[in-house]
Order: C-alpha cells, then sequence, then structure tokens
C-alpha cells in the first residue's frame, strides 16, 4: 500500500473528545473540551490530559491540584464543541449547555449528570511542554450511568463515546470482538 508523508503532527487517531472539568475556590467553573487524553498508568490508575496553558480550565486545575474529566455522548457533539471553542472567562458553559453538575469525592472536579462517563482526579504530577501541559491524574472514582450494558464494571458498549478524528467527529459504533481475545486465533501451534 503507498503512504503520503504528512510530517510531524500531533496525531494519533482516534482520540477521546473528553469535557475536562475544573472550579476554583472562588466558585468558578469552566469545562475544556480535550482530545489530547489517555490512561498512562494502572497501579495506581492515573490517566494524563493535555490542556493549553491559556486555557481557564487549565488554572482551574493549576489552582486547586484536582479535575474532571467527563465523557460525552455522540448525542452531545455540539455542546462538547461550544466547550471547545468559547471561554469559561466569558461564558457559563455548563449554564448554556443544560449540564447539571455533581460532585462525588473531590471539591473540584464538577461532574456533569448527562455525560454517560464521568472520572474524578487529583493532580499526580504536571509536566510543562511547550504549548500545552500535561495533567497526570491520579483516578479518585469513575462514575457510570447504571443503564449502561456490559459484562462487568466498566465494561460498556453503550456509551457511544464521541471522538475527534482532526477535521470531524465520529463514534465507535459495533462491537468488534473481545480484546486480548479475538487475536489469539492468529497463533500458530
Amino acid at each position: 500500500m503507498n503512504k503520503i508523508k504528512l510530517g510531524p503532527l500531533a496525531r494519533l487517531f482516534p482520540m477521546p473528545a473528553v469535557l475536562v472539568g475544573g472550579k476554583n475556590a472562588g466558585g468558578g467553573i469552566s469545562f475544556a473540551a480535550i482530545a489530547w487524553a489517555g490512561i498512562v498508568n494502572s497501579e495506581p490508575p492515573m490517566l494524563g490530559v493535555g490542556i493549553r496553558k491559556s486555557r481557564y480550565t487549565h488554572s482551574l486545575i493549576t489552582e486547586t491540584g484536582e479535575f474532571s474529566v467527563n465523557v460525552p455522548s455522540a448525542q452531545q457533539a455540539v455542546e462538547t464543541d461550544f466547550c471547545g471553542i468559547v471561554s469559561g472567562k466569558e461564558y457559563d458553559k455548563a449554564g448554556v449547555c443544560g449540564f447539571t453538575l455533581f460532585y462525588g469525592n473531590l471539591r473540584y472536579a464538577p461532574l456533569i449528570s448527562e455525560c454517560p462517563m464521568n472520572i474524578e482526579c487529583t493532580v499526580h504530577k504536571t509536566i510543562e511542554l511547550p504549548s500545552h501541559d500535561l495533567f497526570i491524574g491520579r483516578i479518585s472514582e469513575i462514575h457510570l450511568d447504571e443503564n449502561l450494558k456490559g459484562e462487568g464494571p466498566g465494561n460498556t458498549i453503550d456509551i457511544e463515546p464521541l471522538v475527534f478524528m482532526g477535521s470531524r467527529y465520529a463514534t465507535t459504533h459495533g462491537d468488534y470482538g473481545k480484546p486480548f481475545s479475538i487475536g489469539t486465533k492468529l497463533k500458530k501451534g
């Protein structure tokens, strides 16, 4: 298969579209639409989010050391995109989007009820990079809509997460088999 060279770009597809939330001691709340998020450690469970230093949510996380990662469904594409194109300094994003907020274990990690999955994190480490900071958060708790199907806790297939593909949003339709199992058919002998 022929390939074309794209050069060094910040691309790895698909990227999850998530809403990272923060709150400061004065009550300021904001959610940033982030596509640079992922699990970075298993014991203890940690995830990382790359956030541009100029974002209001960045300052909230820096101030309190806590944040939330809210996983929107594909049906929340409009609200997710809105949270990525306006500043929390100028808009009450939760109000405009009609989000119902709740809190779990952490005081400064606002969670969005309408998102099927919510993750509370405390900052374990911040790695300063040229354009973004990478917040590595220790997962304090995960909240999952009780009506989602799955073979066990957190094994859901019905979230239908929104993914960012660079020039468009997409979804992950379909079940293609069980991880750590379907590939065994390629083993020899």
